[in-house]
């Protein structure tokens, strides 16, 4: 039974249901059918399950492009995954996983720093002119770096802590 209002985004409250269980059926789902052509034949039903990851797969690869291998189809497994999450949320009196901090952090940071370590490795050079806007006096170099990197760093915390506060608002 609810004993106040803010007792919905409490994730030990399981009213109707487990939000644990549900987030093991949904990735398990997700992963079931963005891997069903592997055993299964291809029909109708295949075919209508693909055209969600192939529309997803195709807007990442535009975004980032094809030289990070796999990264598109776990995007597009993630961005399904966090659709069925938030959608679930929607569910009265089951509270939403993508509202805690901690998943928003666990999922941004490494995310980020596998982006941030490729795009050092893959092109250095390019890496290293972002740190730098163009047109700065050339004594304020050495600062402006600093800062740039330093706004790189503090980006996905608080970008976590935005999503984190605008999902339980």
């Amino acid at each position: 039974m609810m004993a106040d209002i803010f007792s919905s985004f409490d994730d030990h409250n399981s009213v109707f249901m487990s939000m644990y269980i549900l987030m093991w059926l949904c990735s398990l789902l997700v992963l079931a059918i963005f891997n069903m052509s592997i055993w299964t034949n291809t029909n109708r039903f295949t075919y209508l399950l693909s055209i969600p990851k192939n529309v997803i797969s195709s807007q990442v690869t535009r975004s980032f492009g094809l030289k990070l291998g796999g990264f598109t189809n776990f995007m597009a497994a993630l961005f399904a995954s966090l659709l069925v999450l938030n959608l679930l949320g929607l569910v009265p009196y089951v509270f939403s996983d993508t509202s805690h901090l901690a998943m928003t952090l666990s999922l941004s940071i490494p995310l980020w720093m596998s982006l941030i370590i490729s795009s050092a490795i893959l092109n250095p050079s390019s890496t290293a002119a972002g740190l730098l806007p163009a047109g700065a006096p050339a004594l304020l170099n050495p600062f402006l770096v600093l800062v740039e990197t330093v706004s790189i760093l503090v980006r996905p915390i608080t970008l976590s802590i935005r999503l984190a506060a605008n999902m339980s608002a």
